[in-house]
């Protein structure tokens, strides 16, 4: 698989994640785009399975990533795999 694949298959299935509401502010952020584009991270991604130093968990805490919307609450983006948000965000300008 390519690098290219890869980021292809991770971006598709973040995209499906959304629409999103934030649980604090209950801000709606409708693709992930705009989310992208609406919040500032906070620090990097915690792999925490890997942190943990399993590699191959068989049930998968997964990445957890905190973002501050522009209403500057904390906002939590879940996902079971590992993603870099700001080369997602670099990818999702066309």
């Amino acid at each position: 698989m390519t690098e290219a694949e890869v980021v292809r298959i991770m971006r598709q299935h973040l995209e499906g994640l959304f629409p999103k509401v934030c649980p604090v502010c209950l801000r709606r952020f409708a693709t992930l785009r705009e989310y992208l584009l609406t919040t500032t991270q906070l620090g990097p991604a915690m792999p925490y399975d890997a942190e943990l130093g399993d590699w191959k968990p068989l049930r998968p805490l997964g990445t957890m990533s905190y973002a501050t919307p522009t209403v500057l609450m904390i906002m939590p983006a879940n996902s079971e795999q590992t993603v870099n948000i700001a080369d997602r965000a670099a990818d999702s300008n066309p």
